[in-house]
């Protein structure tokens, strides 16, 4: 194990960790790799106790944590000679750049996230912000390669940490389709082919695909929930069972007819009865009229002084002849009156109730219409 630990976020992702392990692996020193995934709740939680400031990459040398890129690629390149330029003002120079490329260009990073593994179409019109930080880019650029240099094609002509801090540039100006000229193609083509950024870009197309990228020189492993093998397919639904058109028959013609038939109703005042019952018993349409005894005996009032009206009151009698009620057929005059006229003919019509009076109407106005402003025609009078 190690006595170094560096901690990065997403491979796809993270433009720091990128520039970062590139310095360290380019100084060629030893160190343990950990990968956090930053679009996890549980990595992100993990980064805060990790980092001072929670954000990555970190450097863990024993119980020292550096938090800061710069100050990691200073270690670096303490460590191994060769991560600057050798003349003190290209070192300084080189410094000067890589600081203004990790704090000094934030539209261009901000607007044009970084994204290893994908490819968007050229946007039709950039922000003014991050127009302006590419224009400074191409600037810082032509500087460094219009002089003369001497062992590369890159800004101080060898590799150095200014060159580390320029690859996440370069990945987004590839993934966005940004154009750019023809005196930094050179430029762009030898960052592009780095081993260590190849390498990179390997892990990143590993890790959006699903699996776990593991440290260099180790194959990588999947994550317990991207297993290659395919998931057993579910069981289908089951579904009630419906009858074919072969099993379904239509109803014979007497069986529809005594399914759909409308029981006639008798003319004669029975009622007709269902198939396979018996019919009812017939309803006489006109209620028979009483005898006309028991009507008179019922109406008619004793006089005063006859027989059998002083040895029984008249509230006696009334218990004794119960009072049959009217027939339905008989006349409200019959009612009052008490006297038996017979059974009324039912075919006479009633008499008509009187019609209402018609309203009178109002003769049409000759005036004028005028029509008020709260809605309505009105005609004046």
């Amino acid at each position: 194990m190690s006595a170094l630990r560096l901690v990065i976020g997403n491979y796809n992702t993270s433009s720091r960790s990128l520039a970062v392990w590139l310095v360290l692996r380019r100084a060629g020193l030893a160190f343990d790799l950990e990968a956090l995934d930053l679009r996890d709740p549980a990595g992100l939680e993990q980064a805060r106790r990790r980092s001072p400031r929670g954000r990555l990459p970190v450097l863990e040398i024993g119980d020292t944590i550096i938090g800061e890129p710069l100050a990691i690629c200073e270690y670096a390149a303490e460590r191994s000679a060769g991560l600057w330029p050798e003349a003190a003002e290209q070192r300084a120079r080189a410094r000067a750049i890589a600081a203004e490329a990790v704090y000094e260009l934030a539209d261009l990073s901000t607007f044009l996230p970084m994204d290893m593994t994908g490819r968007f179409s050229p946007p039709g019109k950039l922000l003014r912000g991050v127009q302006r930080d590419l224009d400074r880019l191409y600037e810082l650029w032509g500087q460094c390669l219009d002089r003369e240099r001497e062992g590369g094609p890159f800004l101080f002509g060898r590799f150095s940490v200014a060159d580390a801090f320029m690859a996440p540039l370069v990945a987004r100006l590839v993934t966005h389709g940004i154009e750019h000229g023809g005196g930094v193609e050179d430029y762009l083509r030898a960052v592009r082919e780095l081993p260590e950024y190849l390498e990179w870009k390997e892990m990143a197309e590993i890790e959006t695909s699903g699996a776990t990228p593991a440290t260099p020189g180790r194959a990588p492993r999947r994550r317990p929930g991207s297993t290659a093998a395919p998931r057993p397919a579910s069981p289908p639904e089951r579904r009630p069972a419906v009858p074919s058109v072969e099993e379904v028959q239509p109803p014979s013609r007497p069986a529809a007819r005594r399914l759909f038939a409308r029981p006639a109703v008798a003319t004669t005042g029975e009622i007709a009865a269902p198939a396979g019952e018996k019919a009812s018993a017939k309803v006489a349409r006109t209620a028979s009229p009483k005898p006309a005894a028991a009507r008179a005996g019922a109406r008619t009032r004793p006089e005063p002084g006859a027989a059998g009206s002083a040895a029984e009151p008249p509230a006696a009698a009334a218990r004794a002849e119960p009072k049959a009620p009217p027939s339905s057929r008989e006349t409200s005059a019959q009612r009052e009156s008490g006297a038996d006229a017979g059974p009324v003919n039912p075919t006479a019509s009633e008499p008509e109730s009187p019609s209402p009076p018609a309203r009178r109407r109002r003769a049409a106005s000759s005036g004028p219409i005028v029509k008020p402003i709260g809605g309505g025609i009105h005609r004046r009078r």
